[in-house]
């Protein structure tokens, strides 16, 4: 039995990561029942993490946490530290995709005692590289960079192949968000590459989205558009809700930079309608609420804008690297437009005081400061703001800005 349980999981295994799900479900529920009959414990929660490994790809993540706290309670029942570990490191993982940060940190330090104790230093890498994805979620950029960087030699020692892929696309992200678009290219291509050999659909589509990142930065929207809608196609055969919504949210924002406010609009609408379910935390919808917001801005409906921007506001920090300084900008925005200049100027500069270490939305800020401050008579103030936005957008590789910091400036009165 306990062969028989142990192999089952194995074959549970591969036909998940080959997007076979109804018979890796059917072979880990089979797994869970001749290891739980048999009362093989450490293989009852092997059975029990794949299972709640199904559960989170699928967006899942209440029944997926369920399951790892089974895993992990039958673990510490039983002395089986290893497991109580892996146990530890998805909850962790769960937790992070959900924006739930604290108990993440608090999970994956544990998990990595646990490794730590055990020498087991496989363990220790994908704790790191789950802290790694943490800082990246956090706008922690630098410190996501560094972490994933440090870990690629050890994962190529190893053999670690989608851990290696995993730290690519972690730092292709960060980088992208830091305006290092080559960067963010090269190793966004690299990641889609090893993880479609692979076979991991899941790694496929957050590669993409890394890859539709640095493109926008470039400001070759078309093209992110078509690497986003390969993620969407990806997660929608493969039932993985969460990068579909996320690729989804990316493909508003391309076409709101195009001016295509209606798809803008119905992109937002269908990530929201995705996301449903999913058990974020208010910071991990932001980025949802936020483009909804600037597309019906973008439709004359600034009012409405307004509402959702200043719902936005009062989430404590956003999440999913979407930092709280853009949300603030855009509301700053909208506020001129209905010609509350004070207001928006306040917001402005409470937009500027926010630390957040992406350039985009340090660019946006500047330049929102600036419409203000030109609102407001101080021209030459705005003169300043704006002339910061054109340099930060043309010292990196983020051209889809720069031209919109130009113009903004060439539009100031003489």
């Amino acid at each position: 039995q306990r062969l028989r349980a142990t192999a089952l999981v194995v074959h549970g295994d591969i036909l998940r990561r080959r997007g076979e799900d109804d018979r890796a479900t059917r072979a880990l529920v089979t797994a869970l029942a001749a290891a739980s009959e048999s009362g093989h414990d450490r293989v009852t929660g092997e059975a029990l993490r794949q299972l709640g490994m199904m559960d989170f790809l699928a967006a899942r993540l209440t029944s997926a946490e369920e399951r790892f706290s089974q895993a992990l309670a039958l673990a510490e029942r039983v002395g089986d530290r290893r497991g109580a570990g892996w146990a530890l490191q998805h909850l962790a993982w769960s937790a992070t995709t959900r924006g739930d940060y604290g108990p993440a940190e608090q999970r994956l330090r544990d998990a990595a005692g646990v490794f730590a104790s055990l020498d087991d230093d496989g363990g220790l890498s994908w704790c790191a590289g789950t802290e790694a994805f943490i800082r990246l979620l956090q706008g922690r950029l630098a410190e996501a960079r560094e972490l994933a960087q440090s870990l690629l030699p050890l994962g190529r020692a190893i053999g670690d192949t989608w851990g290696v892929a995993g730290c690519l696309t972690i730092d292709g992200l960060a980088a992208a968000e830091l305006g290092l678009i080559s960067t963010a290219l090269d190793e966004a291509a690299a990641a889609y590459d090893i993880f479609e050999e692979l076979g991991d659909t899941w790694g496929q589509c957050m590669a993409s989205i890394a890859s539709a990142a640095a493109l926008r930065g470039a400001g070759r929207q078309r093209k992110a558009i078509r690497r986003l809608e390969l993620a969407v196609e990806l997660a929608s055969k493969a039932r993985n809700p969460l990068p579909a919504t996320l690729a989804t949210v990316s493909i508003g924002y391309c076409r709101l930079d195009l001016g295509d406010a209606s798809a803008a609009e119905s992109a937002a609408r269908q990530a929201l309608e995705r996301a449903e379910g999913l058990d974020l935390q208010p910071g991990a919808l932001v980025s949802l609420r936020v483009l909804l917001a600037q597309a019906l801005r973008a439709r004359g409906q600034t009012e409405q804008a307004v509402q959702l921007l200043r719902e936005a506001q009062t989430v404590a920090s956003a999440s999913l690297a979407f930092p709280r300084r853009q949300a603030l900008a855009h509301l700053a925005g909208a506020l001129l437009e209905l010609g509350e200049t004070a207001e928006a100027l306040r917001v402005a500069h409470q937009a500027m005081a926010q630390p957040a270490q992406d350039v985009r939305s340090r660019i946006v800020a500047l330049r929102v400061l600036g419409a203000c401050l030109s609102a407001a008579g101080d021209v030459p103030a705005a003169r300043y703001a704006l002339r910061q936005a054109t340099v930060l957008s043309g010292a990196t590789e983020m051209r889809g800005e720069l031209a919109a910091s130009q113009r903004a400036l060439s539009a100031l009165p003489r």
